[in-house]
């Protein structure tokens, strides 16, 4: 499946008229992240992504809506190994780290994981999203704050593979 023209522009009208600060869409070894924020950590992007379409889109003429920023997210945080995979948010919203009020957290630094493992979870608008283990290894950093709002891609835990 590729972008048209007619997809970047739905899709940067979306984010530029919707509530929210940022949009991720991944479709296939398409992977992208729109912020109207303008926060940029690293502009990494693979060469089917929509920097490319809309720098098509600019040498052919074509009216192309104007968004704030676009930029790929990858968060380093030197304070854990190298090693170590990140674990992003799913989707904006509140992260909670325990199923339930009162219930003890999914996890904590130093627990062992395994991929599909629920670390944590994301509500947004009343839907539920878990935060799933993709390694099998051992929690080395929580990022986030129960009931604290995150932004999509944001990091929420570090897990150093065993």
């Amino acid at each position: 499946m590729s972008l048209t023209q007619e997809d970047v522009a739905k899709i940067l009208e979306l984010i530029k008229n919707s509530p929210y600060d940022e949009m991720k869409l991944e479709m296939g070894d398409l992977k992208l992240v729109l912020n109207k924020q303008g926060t940029q950590s690293s502009t990494e992007f693979k060469s089917n992504s929509v920097t490319t379409v809309l720098e098509r889109l600019e040498e052919q003429d074509q009216t192309v809506p104007q968004t704030d920023t676009i930029v790929a997210k990858e968060t380093v945080d030197s304070s854990v190994e190298e090693n170590a995979t990140a674990i992003p948010a799913p989707s904006a919203g509140l992260f909670y780290r325990a199923p339930s009020p009162g219930s003890p957290p999914f996890v904590e630094v130093g627990s062992m994981v395994s991929p599909g493992d629920e670390l944590g979870i994301v509500e947004i608008m009343k839907l539920f999203i878990s935060v799933k283990a993709e390694i099998k290894g051992r929690v080395v950093k929580i990022c986030a704050e129960n009931e604290q709002q995150i932004n999509t891609g944001q990091t929420l835990f570090y897990i150093q593979p065993e």
